[in-house]
């Protein structure tokens, strides 16, 4: 499969990076499982025009925190295409509302 990172994923990773510079790394190895197509520790949240969206925890390895310190990672899944939406500190995980997750995964695919 096709990994591809939406432009609001690369901008929200740029800024997480800054604080925890080893969230590359994390990412790198999230793209190789997605390679081979979804998690199976990962929540399917909903169908949005034939494609998949899917909501999974990260390590944060600069933390050194676990999963409950990590990141949230939203990615959208059609035919061999995964599109990485969006991701973000666990922590402040109530800051980005299911109505913005459909709304980018909506701009991809209409």
């Amino acid at each position: 499969m096709e990994v591809i990172a939406t432009r609001d994923f690369r901008r929200c990773l740029r800024r997480l990076v800054r604080k925890f510079p080893l969230a590359y790394g994390t990412v790198d190895e999230l793209i190789n499982e997605l390679a081979a197509g979804p998690r199976a520790t990962d929540n399917r949240l909903y169908s949005l025009g034939g494609a998949q969206v899917y909501k999974g925890r990260l390590p944060n390895r600069s933390a050194a925190r676990g999963k409950s310190g990590g990141f949230r990672v939203y990615y959208s899944i059609k035919q061999d295409t995964v599109h990485l939406l969006w991701i973000e500190l666990r922590s402040k995980s109530q800051l980005f509302s299911d109505t913005e997750i459909r709304a980018i995964a909506r701009d991809l695919y209409a």
